[in-house]
């Protein structure tokens, strides 16, 4: 594949990798994306990049100016995003160094790498990076893609359970159902913790339509609304479906009052060698803010997972949301990135707003 001088070359190992130290790449990759890492005794070395080019649901390519590597990208065919779009998705997992190239080559070798993937019959692709890598950031807007989404992400890991446990309401037991008094400026309202059950199936579904209004599809001018929302309502039925992972309902006089799910994130476990759960779904409802429901879900959650094995927790929100990071770092968690996303549609360049 060849774009103004530009070819890609495949990864199929640490024996072809670009980079002349591997264990020293993977450290800098792997730092700077996950940076939450660098306080856990996780090996960021040849072998971990290695287990990450050896998974066989990941590409790795590299585009090259004659001999000089350029873009490190690896990505993977992303299924659920493709059955809901009725086009074959691609997920960027990591594009790396894109600032020592500079802007204008930059773009160039991530336009090439999409052609390379347009050829390969994908029809959009989705890729999340840092918002601090300016030149990439403007690389791939350069290159075609758009900004859909902005992410404060936030962690928590095991060691700092203790302190949280400390502030968690007296008599909470995770795996049953029990009442928690919680002081709203109005009114003491009491709520009941339980898990999500058939009988309240219907209400969560509702009510987490109304939490992804402000997600990356709806901010695509591709994608029609009536696709966003298709997308979504399975997105969420697939959390909720998801047992494996941790679901709690909050419920004020047998009304659902919020919810929050959490689920293992098997990709990242497997490579890091630590249980790792994502906060995706948390929704309060809007009879019931202020009154400390999301609070009282943020820890619940989060002392069940620590106390169920898992080591690192994650959660991500648009960082316009202020009084969501005001509740995350309330309840322990720390931010540890700033990342933005964004989607290139290969054939809809110049189309317009795609029929919204």
């Amino acid at each position: 594949m060849k774009e103004s001088g530009i070819r890609i070359k495949k990864i199929d190992g640490l024996s072809s990798f670009p980079f002349a130290d591997p264990g020293s790449a993977a450290s800098s990759m792997y730092e700077n994306y996950l940076m939450e890492y660098r306080e856990t005794d996780i090996p960021l070395d040849a072998a971990f990049i290695a287990s990450r080019m050896n998974d066989k649901r990941i590409s790795a390519v590299c585009t090259y100016e004659g001999k000089k590597p350029g873009l490190f990208v690896m990505y993977s065919q992303n299924d659920f995003d493709s059955s809901v779009l009725g086009k074959k998705c691609a997920r960027v997992e990591l594009f790396e160094r894109g600032s020592r190239l500079g802007r204008e080559r930059a773009t160039a070798h991530a336009a090439a790498f999409s052609e390379k993937l347009a050829s390969d019959g994908f029809g959009m692709l989705t890729a999340r990076v840092r918002g601090s890598d300016f030149i990439l950031c403007d690389a791939l807007v350069g290159s075609g893609f758009v900004s859909v989404d902005e992410l404060d992400i936030f962690w928590m890991r095991s060691g700092s359970r203790e302190a949280l446990c400390a502030q968690m309401p007296v008599g909470h037991t995770p795996h049953g159902a029990h009442s928690g008094n919680i002081k709203g400026k109005k009114r003491r309202s009491s709520v009941v913790l339980s898990d999500i059950t058939p009988s309240i199936r219907g209400d969560v579904e509702r009510l987490s339509g109304d939490s992804f209004l402000k997600s990356r599809y709806y901010n695509d001018p591709f994608v029609k609304k009536s696709v966003a929302d298709k997308f979504y309502a399975k997105l969420a039925s697939s959390f909720i479906d998801n047992t494996d992972g941790v679901r709690i309902a909050a419920l004020h006089e047998g009304k659902l009052a919020g919810f929050i799910i959490g689920v293992e994130n098997e990709f990242i476990s497997s490579a890091i060698g630590r249980k790792f759960i994502y906060l995706y779904l948390i929704a309060v409802d809007g009879g019931h803010q202020g009154i400390g429901v999301g609070e009282t879900l943020v820890r619940a959650f989060t002392s069940r997972c620590f106390e169920e094995g898992y080591e690192i927790i994650e959660v991500g929100t648009q960082s316009f949301n202020f009084r969501a990071a005001a509740l995350y770092e309330r309840c322990g968690y720390r931010k540890c990135e700033y990342l933005r996303t964004f989607h290139r549609h290969i054939n809809e360049a110049g189309k317009g707003k795609g029929g919204k």
